[in-house]
C-alpha cells in the first residue's frame, strides 16, 4: 500500500479546512467590529442617522453574500 496517497489527501483536506476557518475568522471579526462601534453608539446616546443605518445593513448583506458562496 503507498501511504503518499492518503497523506497528500489529508493534507488537501486539513488545507481547504484551514481556508475555510480563515475566511470564517475574518467575517467574524468584521461582525465583531461592528456590534462594538453599535455599542459604542448606544453608549454614548448618539443615534445613528438613517444613511448609517443603510450602510451597516448593506455591510452585513454584503459580507453575508460573501462568505456563503
Amino acid at each position: 500500500m503507498n501511504i503518499i496517497s492518503p497523506l497528500e489527501r489529508d493534507i488537501a483536506r486539513l488545507e481547504a479546512h484551514a481556508t475555510y476557518h480563515e475566511g470564517r475568522a475574518v467575517h467574524c471579526r468584521q461582525e465583531a467590529a461592528l456590534l462594538k462601534s453599535e455599542l459604542r453608539q448606544e453608549q454614548s446616546d448618539t443615534a445613528p442617522t438613517l444613511e448609517e443605518l443603510r450602510c451597516i445593513a448593506a455591510n452585513h448583506s454584503i459580507y453575508r453574500r460573501w462568505f456563503c458562496q
